[in-house]
């Protein structure tokens, strides 16, 4: 992926972003997102987090990990890599393929039938260099794209305090 085709996909979705520095996560989860920052104690150890990073050097990763480490599956422009002790996550699970971050919403049933888990369908939204916050406006770009995945948007991670 180049940096010309992430910064055209941003503008197709109505955000204006730095020539400087721009970066966006977007991450969903199987508790309230919240848990993963306020209350880490009260996560099980079978909890799960996905995030979605985007970079202005046109890199992006997808990560899915649990709260006990038992996996850490990473999605790539490259392909997947899983990390695990145990055989059953890095041979075993049909893993989806995620070939672009433009198919991202369209992993996370793939995800949940794969892990026999369920997703919050809320997708927390931090940027830097990326303004105004067209993302959070109602039936945004942005939101339509995320549609078959999350029903609901926010902050709670942020990388600016604004």
């Amino acid at each position: 992926m180049n940096k010309a085709s992430l910064e055209n996909w941003l503008s197709s979705l109505n955000l204006k972003y730095s020539n400087e520095y721009w970066g966006m996560t977007l991450t969903m989860s199987t508790v309230n997102i919240e848990h993963w920052l306020y209350s880490r104690n009260q996560l099980k150890p079978e909890d799960l987090k996905l995030t979605l990073s985007m970079y202005i050097t046109g890199s992006w990763v997808a990560q899915l990990e649990r709260k006990d480490q038992l996996f850490l599956a990473q999605w790539r422009e490259s392909g997947l890599t899983v990390e695990s002790q145990q055989l059953k996550y890095r041979r075993l699970i049909p893993w989806p393929k995620l070939a672009s971050y433009t198919k991202f919403p369209l992993i996370i049933p793939a995800i949940e039938t794969a892990l026999d888990v369920k997703f919050i369908r809320h997708i927390d939204i931090s940027t830097v260099g990326i303004a105004p916050k067209q993302y959070l406006k109602k039936n945004s770009k942005m939101q339509q794209w995320l549609k078959p995945c999350a029903d609901t948007f926010g902050e709670h991670i942020s990388y600016e305090n604004d």
